[in-house]
């Protein structure tokens, strides 16, 4: 139980220039919310900014007082239509903030990094695949994002001395003009050499249209586009694919974690955070993404979270294309096995956290997935 005595809320702006929410409470405890690129059609609806904040001042005195994170986030929910995704994220995340003991906190999350980006991420589209991801196998949170920066960096040099190299993409990945092969074939060889795994966010829906899988040199049927996700995983050793598949397609994602029993289908999309779906199509994941501003609230992750564990659904913290430097999100990823938290720019607020945290932590540990 926390008292909530005071909440400001302000406008600022994320890593695209977008306007967002932070809000404040107890003039200590503050967070932002952060926004996405890629959508899945089942996101809980938002509205502008100001006129959010504008509608929440009308009712502020509702949320001052003593409230458990699951009272104050049922009251969130309950006016959800009047304030929008965006600041029952940030005032749902900044009570978090004032609620958490890192004493309670023993196990880490291994952590996902993104080395390189295509797909709604590149302006060129290319390589169809939206992020080639890697998992180190370290002992302490400091080392598994230093292994992260140094595949990173192996993989940004590599493409700059080849003149492959385009730059960064939204979430600092390298964009490139290349294969789905050729991106793969780099970021497995290097990530070899540091011992870490490598996984994939297909993000499928970006590039589905009236039942077809458009690639730049090919056009794939659905059984097609499985065919093709179980010979990369079988080529490249991949033990993570994020949304292989549409947002609806879930009879698809469950034959292919029927098909790919040592791998990881993660359903981000087709979850998009929410308890009900995830009860509903248990049993086409085994892992699950969970974003706060998905669904509007702290309370509803943590029972995905929950629930994942119990069916045997691999969850995962994830940020978002269009961050904040807010790090609360790393406290939040301390209750799942694995985060997504990429790996340089912006994001390097939220590992930074992660660091405090393990510093700050009575013997931790990562909780190394048995893939």
């Amino acid at each position: 139980m926390q008292e909530v005595k005071d909440i400001k809320l302000r406008v600022l702006f994320n890593s695209f220039g977008g306007k967002t929410i932070e809000a404040v409470i107890n003039k200590r405890f503050a967070a932002s919310c952060p926004g996405g690129i890629s959508k899945s059609g089942y996101e809980t609806a938002d509205m502008g900014a100001e006129k959010a904040i504008k509608n929440f001042y009308r009712i502020k005195s509702r949320f001052l007082g003593n409230f458990t994170q699951k009272e104050f986030d049922l009251l969130l929910k309950k006016n959800m239509n009047k304030l929008g995704s965006t600041l029952t994220t940030a005032l749902s995340l900044a009570f978090f903030s004032m609620d958490f003991d890192i004493s309670d906190a023993k196990l880490f999350p291994n952590i996902l990094g993104n080395v390189l980006g295509g797909g709604s991420h590149s302006p060129l589209k290319k390589p169809e695949i939206q992020e080639f991801l890697v998992m180190p196998n370290e002992k302490t949170i400091f080392r598994a994002i230093e292994t992260n920066f140094n595949i990173w960096s192996e993989v940004y040099n590599i493409l700059k001395k080849q003149n492959k190299l385009f730059g960064l993409d939204p979430e600092s990945a390298c964009a490139v003009n290349m294969t789905n092969e050729d991106a793969l074939d780099l970021v497995t060889e290097i990530a070899n050499e540091f011992g870490a795994k490598v996984g994939i966010d297909f993000a499928a829906s970006s590039i589905f249209q009236k039942g077809k899988y458009f690639y730049h040199d090919k056009i794939l049927s659905r059984s097609e586009q499985m065919d093709y996700i179980i010979e990369l995983v079988k080529t490249y050793d991949l033990v993570f694919i994020e949304d292989p598949l549409e947002e609806n397609d879930y009879s698809g994602f469950r034959e292919l974690k029927n098909r790919l029993k040592k791998t990881l289908i993660c359903g981000d999309d087709l979850i998009a955070s929410h308890l009900e779906r995830l009860k509903k199509y248990k049993n086409s994941v085994n892992s699950v993404i969970v974003k706060p501003n998905q669904v509007g609230t702290v309370t509803e992750c943590l029972d995905v979270i929950k629930f994942a564990n119990k069916n045997k659904i691999m969850p995962v913290v994830s940020h978002r294309s269009k961050e904040t430097c807010c790090s609360v999100l790393s406290r939040l990823s301390l209750h799942a096995p694995l985060a997504k938290l990429g790996i340089a720019g912006i994001r390097t607020a939220k590992l930074n956290e992660l660091i405090r945290l393990w510093n700050d932590a009575k013997k931790p540990v990562i909780k190394h997935l048995n893939i």
